[in-house]
């Protein structure tokens, strides 16, 4: 019931996916690549996904845009890395931040509803603020295809934004169609939980990030707390970051 009352607040029973490109985060490529990997969310996203990446694992991450989680993983984990992203000029940037630091990430144009690999071919599965762009039904779809390449007893990690976030649900429900990020659909800890289960897919840890960020972007940039991005107790993140994380195995 409640995510139905989501998609009714922010209006997301929009267009297919192929007719409705969703929001351009074209303006995301202008940092240069070192303020890219050293900023503070990046140093937020690190904490929350790195720790359940074993090391040297084979990692998908689907929707790569910057690729700095991807060239984190390779670089701190040794990790065999993939990123996929359906705009051209994300996988070109993302490659620029890889040889930045001169790491052997490899970055690939695709769709996450197409994903050009066969069953069982990463032990890591990730996407970070991805399936929340697109329909119910699209986001069932793109999940579905998460958990196909995933091998058992693999992993699955999956963010999105926070509806139990009070600076960012308020945002939205201020500017509507107007928000940066529309069409965006926001979840509980709860909800995302149910739906990767609905595919196989069994929570084992939850997470998130950046409970404060909302009130130096959407309020002003001088008030910040980032000391609480950074210290935050888990539970406390999961429940209330900016995003959310469920971290789910892929049962035999």
């Amino acid at each position: 019931m409640i995510d139905r009352l989501v998609d009714t607040l922010f209006r997301l029973d929009g267009q297919p996916a192929q007719n409705n490109p969703g929001p351009d985060w074209s303006f995301l490529q202008g940092q240069d690549y070192a303020g890219r990997l050293d900023g503070h969310w990046n140093r937020v996203l690190w904490r929350a996904f790195g720790r359940f990446m074993p090391v040297g694992c084979r990692l998908l991450e689907v929707g790569c845009g910057s690729g700095k989680i991807c060239v984190q993983a390779s670089r701190d984990l040794a990790a065999e890395v993939l990123g996929v992203d359906v705009t051209t000029p994300a996988v070109a940037y993302a490659r620029g931040v890889a040889g930045h630091v001169n790491t052997a990430a490899t970055f690939l144009p695709a769709s996450g509803f197409a994903l050009p690999f066969a069953d069982d071919s990463f032990d890591v599965v990730l996407s970070e603020g991805v399936v929340d762009h697109f329909t119910r039904e699209q986001t069932a779809r793109m999940v579905a295809k998460h958990a196909r390449v995933c091998r058992a007893p693999g992993r699955v990690l999956i963010s999105v934004p926070n509806l139990l976030n009070p600076i960012l649900t308020y945002h939205k429900l201020r500017t509507g169609r107007g928000y940066h990020a529309y069409p965006e659909r926001t979840y509980t800890i709860w909800g995302l939980a149910r739906l990767l289960r609905r595919h196989g897919l069994r929570p084992i840890a939850y997470s998130g990030l950046a409970p404060t960020i909302g009130l130096e972007w959407f309020i002003h940039d001088r008030l910040r707390l980032r000391w609480l991005d950074r210290w935050a107790p888990n539970w406390l993140l999961a429940l209330m970051g900016y995003e959310l994380l469920v971290v789910a195995e892929k049962e035999v």
